[in-house]
């Protein structure tokens, strides 16, 4: 338990959260999870996760080109399928960004979002 807690106040894209899984992985005999993950409390926080219905409001994606946590294709999936429910996405990707970098103070993403919020007021 103490290791999985650690994991679990890392972000995923430190480079210790794979040590540490590799590591609880390999020091079990059984497997680390007694039945499917998506079952369940864990399964029913899953689905609340993710948002049945396309909604009613724009929303704005941004994406970093060199993120390897959530890849852009997995990125421009989820917006064609948020699109093919009826909801207005604009996605924007940022060359050269990674997970982290894209929020960071100094990322040219904030500024584009605060001015797209702005327009989406302004109307």
């Amino acid at each position: 338990m103490p290791l999985v807690r650690r994991m679990a106040s890392r972000c995923l894209s430190e480079p210790g959260v794979l040590a540490s899984v590799l590591t609880a992985l390999s020091m079990r005999d059984e497997d680390v999870l007694r039945r499917d993950a998506a079952a369940g409390p864990l399964g029913r926080r899953l689905e609340e996760n993710e948002p049945d219905a396309p909604g009613r409001s724009p929303l704005w994606v941004a994406q970093g080109a060199a993120d390897t946590l959530i890849t852009p294709r997995l990125q421009r999936d989820y917006v064609a399928g948020v699109r093919a429910g009826g909801r207005e996405v604009d996605l924007v990707v940022y060359p050269g960004l990674d997970h982290l970098s894209l929020v960071q103070e100094e990322s040219p993403m904030l500024p584009d979002l605060l001015a797209w919020t702005e327009a989406r007021l302004a109307d």
